[in-house]
């Protein structure tokens, strides 16, 4: 499949992919190859980028990105962490994912100095790759089997093992974020979800 240079269509790509999706790690390479590739100005492609937005006459969206964490958040299943848990045999994805996340870094922070997360990487548990695997190791070997080759995530992987329960990122566009609620978890899921609001 060819990538287009379009960010918002690989980004598309990127959402569209899944964490379960079997022999996605070559396309999902090349997405992020295109994505944390610098732009002549020293910028990422990822970090601003517009597009038309589809039924609006016209109507122009740009999002911007202040972490690669925040993109990912949007625009993936994947966290970084993931990401790298999956490249560790590919050392130039995890060097451009490393050099992304560090340069970053360096302007990420608050006015302490300190790097911030909305998931803390140091944890031993909960919603840490290193965690899940390990327990995977513990307690079915062959869904850590899975992982460790790429053809599951961490957290897809925890799912299917039954102690994580299945997430999804939504926009705040109501049609979007409907659609994406009933290709998850159902029509019926999504009339429950009506009735409750």
């Amino acid at each position: 499949m060819a990538i287009e240079s379009d960010v918002h269509k690989l980004s598309i790509a990127l959402k569209d992919i899944g964490k379960s999706a079997h022999g996605s790690k070559r396309l999902l390479s090349e997405i992020l190859n295109a994505i944390l590739t610098k732009n002549p100005d020293g910028s990422y492609p990822w970090q601003s980028f517009s597009w038309v937005v589809p039924h609006s006459q016209g109507q122009i969206r740009e999002d911007k990105f202040r972490t690669f964490d925040d993109y990912l958040y949007k625009w993936s299943e994947f966290s970084f962490e993931e990401l790298c848990m999956l490249f560790a045999d590919d050392q130039k994805i995890r060097t451009m994912l490393s050099e992304a996340k560090g340069e970053l870094a360096l302007h990420g922070t608050n006015q302490h100095g300190i790097g911030h997360d909305n998931i803390m990487s140091t944890s031993t548990q909960g919603t840490d790759p290193t965690y899940i695997v390990r327990r995977l190791l513990r307690d079915d070997p062959a869904l850590a089997d899975r992982v460790k080759s790429g053809e599951l995530s961490p957290h897809a992987a925890a799912v299917q093992a039954g102690f994580r329960k299945p997430t999804i990122s939504i926009t705040n566009d109501p049609a979007s974020a409907a659609r994406s609620i009933v290709k998850k978890f159902g029509l019926d899921f999504a009339r429950q979800l009506k009735d409750a609001l």
